[in-house]
């Protein structure tokens, strides 16, 4: 199984898109802030807590992409 691979869940909350997967960290449950600036989506980590990864950076950009 690769990086970015495997079964999880995502969904909304209030204004934040969020996902959690058994294989990122068992279940570790991520949340983003969204902003697009024209087709440029940017993905920024919302405020992390007990139950973020090890990766969440409140405020650090998460990723970025573009839509097509």
């Amino acid at each position: 199984m690769g990086i970015g691979v495997g079964d999880g869940t995502w969904w909304i909350e209030g204004n934040r898109w969020c996902h959690s997967s058994k294989v990122i960290q068992y279940g570790a449950k991520d949340c983003y802030d969204m902003t697009r600036e024209g087709d440029i989506v940017r993905l920024y980590y919302a405020p992390c807590t007990f139950r973020s990864s090890q990766l969440c950076r409140t405020g650090h950009i998460a990723g970025e992409g573009r839509i097509q």
